[in-house]
């Protein structure tokens, strides 16, 4: 498979946007990855040893907001009034964040939860049912420039009052401060794709190639593309979920995700350097691999696609071949490599569908195969 260039491109601007060592980027990734897992499965072990429903909301009354409150109510500065539409306010809001923190609760418990969560959500929604996101302030990168020296991003505390609305705020994992009926519960799990999965297993089951003719196989496989797409454009969390969640067969040895496929692939093509020949004003002209034209037609190369994406591909080789990461940290790690290649929103790329389409169908084409033998 050819490297999408445009894919290259933007691996390449996401790790020399301040010209940082990669090496050092992908450490950071890794230990990220690390932390992630690490998280998920202490708040897991903090539920199963309680064995009931852990109260978020008591937890979260008891050491964050009562002593928040009381501040409040003792305070001189503030009119007796506003201080009873205050803890009016504050009577409300603590019924939707008991709610909101036993639904959140409720999803994390099940099985069938996305791998497509991002780290930032993935440790929030941790620290929340373990409730040590109230237990202390956080340091967030607004601007997403890599750290933290900027003012406003170091400290932040979990809960604030916003004195013109008289309601608390609670900081989420982006570091914006939101009222409690704002609170991000959403979880998208892997039931999204059930019916594409579906869509797969019908068009890739035995009685599809019942006439064992193998000239059938290109015409099968355009179908089961042809489907998957449609599902797709109809449903793009279908497209996500499929892209994280569903593990397909693509040959005798291995059975892997979308995501799986590409970094395997991706970061092991090599991209061409060599010139290309190109018909222009009807003479051969040599051009860099990596062409484009300017508003003029004339050939421009303003970026190098091969040096950076070589130093991606052995950096992130480094860590999956080695034992510093567990295999359950080196999947997360492979996803936060791939969401920081292609963006969180691939819902909206028509270059992931396309490539999501081909290795679906190179999946098909194996298992429609395996009936004609």
């Amino acid at each position: 498979m050819a490297a999408n260039q445009t894919i290259i491109q933007a691996a390449k601007a996401a790790y020399t946007r301040h010209k940082v060592d990669i090496s050092g980027q992908l450490a950071s990734m890794a230990a990220i990855s690390k932390m992630v897992v690490g998280m998920g499965k202490a708040a897991d072990e903090k539920l199963k040893k309680l064995n009931k429903a852990f109260d978020v909301g008591e937890k979260f009354k008891n050491q964050k907001l009562l002593p928040f409150f009381k501040t409040i109510r003792n305070s001189k500065d503030i009119p007796y009034d506003q201080k009873l539409t205050i803890a009016k306010n504050y009577a409300n809001d603590d019924l939707v964040v008991e709610t909101w923190s036993k639904d959140l609760q409720e999803k994390t418990k099940g099985k069938d939860i996305s791998k497509q969560i991002p780290a930032t959500k993935s440790t929030w929604h941790s620290s929340i049912i373990d409730g040590s996101w109230f237990e202390t302030t956080h340091d967030i990168d607004l601007n997403n420039d890599g750290d933290f020296d900027d003012e406003g991003e170091r400290g932040l505390e979990p809960v604030i009052m916003d004195y013109k609305l008289n309601r608390m705020k609670i900081l989420n994992e982006y570091g914006e401060y939101v009222t409690v009926d704002d609170l991000d519960a959403s979880i998208p799990t892997t039931i999204d794709s059930d019916n594409a999965q579906n869509i797969y297993d019908e068009f890739t089951k035995k009685s599809v190639m019942n006439d064992r003719n193998v000239n059938n196989l290109p015409t099968a496989r355009r179908k089961v593309e042809d489907k998957m797409k449609a599902e797709f454009k109809k449903s793009p969390r279908s497209m996500v979920s499929f892209a994280y969640d569903r593990p397909l067969r693509i040959n005798d040895t291995e059975h892997m995700t979308f995501v799986e496929y590409f970094l395997q692939n991706y970061l092991k093509e090599e991209v061409s350097d060599k010139p290309r020949i190109i018909m222009q004003e009807g003479k051969e002209v040599e051009v860099p691999a990596d062409y484009e034209f300017d508003a003029e037609g004339k050939i421009i190369r303003d970026y190098d696609l091969l040096p950076e994406y070589n130093k991606i591909v052995t950096e992130y080789n480094k860590w999956i071949d080695g034992d510093d990461l567990d295999p359950q940290e080196k999947e997360e790690f492979g996803r936060n490599l791939f969401r920081s290649i292609v963006g969180d929103d691939i819902e909206d790329n028509s270059e992931i569908l396309e490539e999501l389409l081909k290795f679906i169908g190179t999946a098909a084409e194996y298992e429609l195969n395996t009936h004609l033998e």
